[in-house]
């Protein structure tokens, strides 16, 4: 809330201020050293806004802003200015936001500012894979619990904050068997399914090799936009499940545990179909 109310004010003065430089009375009643301590005033304020942003995973836009914010600057330095300003730093633009968070000075405000945007993804990508990126989530939050009670130092949770960003970017899994390793999308559904799957790892893993067989070959075309493409991929797990894993291999799988695999199946597929489409 205290840094929404801060984003507002300081939206409200560069607008105000802008409009002011427009006017031929604003200049006539105040000095130039008066409007360049504005001036000055208007780009603190915008860095200030702009650190805390990174710091907590909020968004960086103020081009709503571009043009009052061009009047502040001094015509020499306008257009480089400008795009600094006004630019939004988007989290896909790693390398831009890199550098955004290098300029904010200490280590510990570096490691907060990595921390934030790299749950920012996370969270635009949870329902692709809840399991790995919950898994994430949960070390980033005990790494910076270990740096706020002073038991981890804040280099050293720097350096595995930029870690775990570089892991998610690459959705890296080192607790990922042998067998699930170049097979993208089975990675997928072993993480998430294993709840509703009760038996041995090896069984296991062949279950998920096949089930991933089945959504790749019910997998037509847009068929997640595709009610009874969606449909004809649930009958085929449903049959799978039923017939194969509980009576030919009698896994002790209960009916609702079926319908839960099915369910959670489609799903992930649905938001991963770029991983299992045609």
């Amino acid at each position: 809330p205290t840094r929404a109310i801060f984003d507002e004010k300081v939206n409200e003065f560069v607008k105000v201020f802008g409009e002011c430089l427009s006017l031929q009375s604003f200049a006539e009643k105040f000095d130039s050293d008066k409007i360049d301590l504005y001036k000055h005033e208007a780009k603190k304020f915008h860095n200030l806004k702009r650190s805390a942003a990174l710091q907590y995973g909020d968004s960086v836009d103020l081009r709503k802003y571009e043009l009052e914010l061009v009047k502040i600057l001094d015509e020499n330095i306008k257009a480089g200015a400008a795009e600094v300003l006004t630019g939004e730093i988007e989290i896909t633009n790693r390398d831009a936001l890199n550098r955004a968070i290098e300029d904010l000075g200490s280590n510990k405000s570096k490691a907060e500012a990595i921390a934030a945007q790299t749950e920012r993804r996370i969270d635009q990508r949870r329902e692709q894979d809840e399991a790995l990126y919950e898994k994430f989530s949960q070390r980033i939050k005990e790494i910076l619990e270990a740096m706020h009670q002073n038991k981890l130092a804040d280099i050293e949770a720097l350096k595995q904050l930029r870690l775990i960003d570089e892991e998610v970017e690459q959705k890296k899994d080192s607790d990922l068997p042998g067998s699930m390793r170049e097979k993208p999308g089975a990675d997928i559904l072993y993480r998430n399914l294993k709840a509703e799957l009760p038996m041995s790892e090896e069984m296991y893993e062949a279950t998920i090799l096949e089930i991933d067989a089945i959504v790749r070959q019910m997998a037509t075309v847009d068929w997640w936009r595709n009610f009874e493409a969606k449909r004809k991929m649930r009958l085929r797990i449903d049959d799978y499940l039923y017939d194969v894993v509980k009576v030919q291999r009698s896994v002790d799988i209960s009916n609702k545990q079926i319908e839960k695999t099915i369910d959670a199946t489609v799903l992930l597929a649905e938001n991963n179909h770029a991983v299992f489409g045609r």
